[in-house]
């Protein structure tokens, strides 16, 4: 994700993304795909990128939660809590 997105997604400008800008950015990204993502879903997502516990995500966070190896794991982790559905194959 590059800073400028990063900066669309942080509305309030204080460099971190709150649970409520992340639930609107996500829920928004989602709709437009045709997909639905649940209250729970995108809370889950949210706790798996803030690595910190701060209720809050930092732009290293996200970028961190984006890699392709980190992304995975958050996957393989958020279904092993039953708080997302398997990915379907």
């Amino acid at each position: 994700m590059t800073a400028g997105a990063f900066s669309q997604v942080d509305s309030s400008g204080d460099h971190r993304i709150s649970a409520r800008e992340f639930r609107r950015a996500v829920l928004e990204t989602t709709e437009a795909a045709g997909a639905r993502v649940s209250a729970e879903e995108c809370a889950a997502l949210f706790e798996s990128f803030d690595e910190d516990n701060s209720g809050e995500i930092s732009y290293k966070e996200l970028a961190a939660a984006l890699q392709p190896s980190t992304a995975a794991l958050n996957r393989k982790a958020l279904r092993g809590s039953s708080r997302l559905p398997a990915k379907p194959r």
